[in-house]
């Protein structure tokens, strides 16, 4: 058998195929360059053609539209009346306000190349709402701002994003009439609590540069485009310090994140009731704020923080401040004590022969028919919730406050002054939570009959409102698995 011999390729020709390839590759360098000028030039013509459009429609305008804080409604002026800096005037309704001298921050740029936001500018109330900021890498979208006094100067934005994101975004700020007047860098930190999902709440922290006054709205931009139409507008709401609170500001709100599915007449009226009695005035469910509140208690429709001595939640702030430097409490955390559904009903009984419907609602009520609970209780910051001081807040969890503002820390209640009762299944699935060591507790107790009658008393109100059977509600038991 014969063996072949592979024969070597002269090294011309080797030299040859390099310099094809060379010639190759300087040819496809050239026709990318030339492609990415074509672009540049293209989006170059269309950016001042866009600059000049928003110029002379602005000067077309008439007016300009300010909103007046105390009456919630839009006032028009003439703008020759606003465009003197530092200039306070009086409009009708007499509302006042200050134009604010531009100061831009952006380096080597004129104020007069941003594109104007007037024409845009239509009362971006208290009430927020999802907005987009177009021109990022990823979906975003902002919701709200808050002006933060301490520590810093400085405006936090909430918003949604990318968990992991490599965004980097300016902060354009604007006076009330709309007129932009400093940009700043700023920075995206992601929630603690994301649970590495794609998509998570972030925070854009915006400083405001020391001799600037608080802007009253932000607008939040990519770098990449830091001469582009803002997307979006926030209103930036201001907080009052402890010294301005006034006898109207509300001692105990009540916060529930989002519910759904959810349709139990009787289960709802018993919690708000409870509520109620505990001293709650003010009840928010999925919103941004929930106003002026001293104490934010923060439970889902299944949870019920039950003091064990004392008769509301004031007394039991009072009690829990003598722990501790009250100066210090920034917020009070609650153990967690499951009452599962699928142990047997222990039902209180009450006289009340007085008032029927309260009798019989009274036999339905979760709390005084699930009195017995899991022995052990979980730990702080397992399963539990917490009443905090929201303007001592940075950063709240689901089940504990992940950042406290400098100065403020959270105290754990002892359990003989107050718990978590929580009503649910066994949170594993099945019916083996039944087994767990368990004990009798009696602590709603003190609350049963003044519960049971407020109760019947609204479901009367809400049956001859909403055209509905009292019978048919009550028929509607709680069902255990």
């Amino acid at each position: 058998m014969g063996i072949r011999v592979k024969k070597k390729k002269p090294a011309f020709y080797s030299s040859r195929r390099k310099r094809d390839k060379a010639r190759l590759s300087f040819f496809f360098l050239l026709f990318f360059i030339g492609l990415f000028g074509v672009f540049l030039i293209v989006e170059t013509f269309s950016e001042t053609r866009n600059l000049v459009e928003n110029d002379e429609n602005f000067s077309k305008e008439s007016n300009i539209v300010i909103y007046d804080y105390k009456t919630e409604e839009n006032v028009r002026i003439e703008p020759k009346k606003v465009l003197q800096p530092f200039q306070m005037v009086k409009i009708e309704k007499n509302f006042p306000f200050q134009v604010v001298k531009s100061t831009n921050s952006l380096p080597n740029k004129s104020s007069a190349r941003i594109q104007p936001l007037r024409k845009k500018f239509e009362n971006p109330s208290v009430q927020s709402d999802w907005q987009s900021v177009s021109g990022s890498s990823d979906k975003f979208y902002v919701y709200s701002a808050y002006y933060v006094k301490k520590p810093g100067h400085k405006v936090r934005v909430i918003g949604a994003a990318r968990t992991k994101t490599g965004q980097h975004v300016q902060c354009r700020y604007y006076d009330q009439v709309g007129n932009h007047y400093s940009t700043v860098d700023g920075t995206i930190r992601t929630i603690r609590e994301n649970w590495n999902l794609r998509y998570s709440a972030i925070f854009v922290i915006c400083e405001i540069p020391p001799e600037n006054i608080v802007p009253k709205y932000v607008s939040v931009m990519p770098t990449s485009s830091p001469l582009a139409s803002a997307s979006n507008i926030l209103r930036i709401q201001q907080h009052l310090d402890d010294d301005l609170r006034t006898e109207s500001t509300i001692d105990f709100s009540t916060c529930v994140k989002p519910t759904f599915d959810y349709d139990n007449v009787l289960e709802f009226l018993e919690w708000i009731e409870f509520h109620k009695l505990m001293g709650v005035k003010h009840f928010t469910f999925y919103n941004h704020t929930i106003g002026i509140s001293k104490y934010l208690i923060l439970v889902d429709l299944d949870e019920m923080i039950v003091p064990r001595r004392g008769y509301n939640y004031s007394q039991l702030i009072e009690q829990l401040d003598t722990l501790s430097n009250k100066k210090k409490i920034g917020a009070y955390s609650l153990q967690n004590a499951f009452f599962y559904l699928q142990w047997p009903d222990v039902r209180l009984t009450y006289n009340l022969s007085y008032y029927p419907l309260a009798e019989a609602v009274s036999q339905q009520l979760l709390m005084l028919r699930k009195t017995r609970r899991r022995s052990r209780l979980h730990p702080h910051k397992q399963r539990s919730k917490y009443i905090c001081d929201p303007e001592k807040v940075v950063e709240a969890g689901n089940h504990f406050i992940w950042e406290m503002m400098p100065g403020y820390n959270t105290l754990s209640t002892p359990s003989h002054l107050a718990t978590l009762h929580h009503y649910r299944v066994c949170e594993f699935g099945g019916n083996q939570c039944v087994k767990t060591p368990s004990v009798m507790d009696k602590s709603i107790l003190p609350f049963g009959e003044s519960l049971t009658v407020s109760v019947a008393q609204n479901l009367e109100n809400f049956s001859e409102k909403c055209h509905s059977s009292v019978s048919t509600i009550l028929d509607k038991m709680y069902t255990t698995p």
